[in-house]
């Protein structure tokens, strides 16, 4: 199959970015669905509330928090601050998740949702400075992580969430679309990919919370697993950082 030329594949991008924003503007106002709180595992133990989906953000401090000290020291590629707001978004994370699983509400969610679009962002602008153009990070970086900010509160002024879900899902499908079109200048790239197949699959247990908390007799909800397989998807980020090597040529 012959490669597409770099003209074509910027019009894809951007034609995924335009269509994807104008079919998410005709749907009309989606606002924040109140039972979302309501999750299925809320065990009280050494008297934290919703034990399981507040500690599991552990597993988030501690791999942001590895991420980011490898990215400060050792990370040398044209997306080091990419990489590194990344990883501090995640570790971020931990607190404003676990913040907010303590008495789950619209007005906790909020920092829940910075953080995670931080980290959104720095992955976003990780990957297109490293697989489309080295200097894409210096122009995209910061207005990448102050829109994704905006788009949270956005939302929590007008009940809105169509462009905060906007932002989380071009993102995810221009990801997928370059790691389709362009060959990276990194060996393990196929670690990326592993990231995101956890990334999806933590998806599924989140929609499927109570499920899965009934399949497994209470042992794990499908929420606790999402934070599992999500801190699981970004070690995999981080080990690929670690183990990789410029591609010859």
């Amino acid at each position: 199959m012959k490669e597409l030329d770099e003209h074509k594949k910027i019009i894809i991008l951007l034609s995924l970015f335009a269509v994807l924003l104008i079919a998410v503007m005709l749907i009309g106002e989606i606002e924040q669905y109140q039972p979302y709180h309501n999750f299925a595992d809320n065990r009280t133990f050494f008297g934290i509330p919703n034990f399981f989906d507040v500690s599991s953000n552990l597993l988030f401090f501690i791999v942001g928090m590895i991420g980011s000290v490898f990215a400060i020291t050792h990370l040398s590629s044209e997306a080091r601050y990419s990489w590194t707001t990344m990883f501090a978004g995640v570790t971020i994370v931990s607190f404003g998740s676990g913040y907010y699983h303590w008495n789950p509400n619209d007005a906790a969610l909020v920092w829940d949702r910075l953080p995670m679009m931080i980290g959104f962002m720095g992955l976003f602008s990780a990957v297109l400075t490293e697989f489309v153009n080295p200097k894409i990070e210096k122009f995209l970086l910061v207005p990448a992580v102050v829109i994704g900010m905006l788009s949270v509160l956005y939302w929590r002024y007008t009940d809105d969430l169509r462009i905060y879900i906007y932002l989380q899902s071009v993102t995810f499908l221009a990801i997928t679309a370059v790691l389709l079109m362009y060959k990276g200048r990194y060996t393990l790239g196929r670690y990326l990919l592993y990231a995101f197949g956890l990334f999806m699959l933590s998806k599924f247990t989140e929609l499927s919370d109570r499920e899965l908390y009934s399949v497994n007799y209470g042992l794990l909800s499908g929420h606790t697993l999402k934070h599992i397989l999500s801190a699981l998807a970004v070690y995999y980020l981080y080990l690929m950082l670690k183990r990789r090597e410029p591609r010859e040529g």
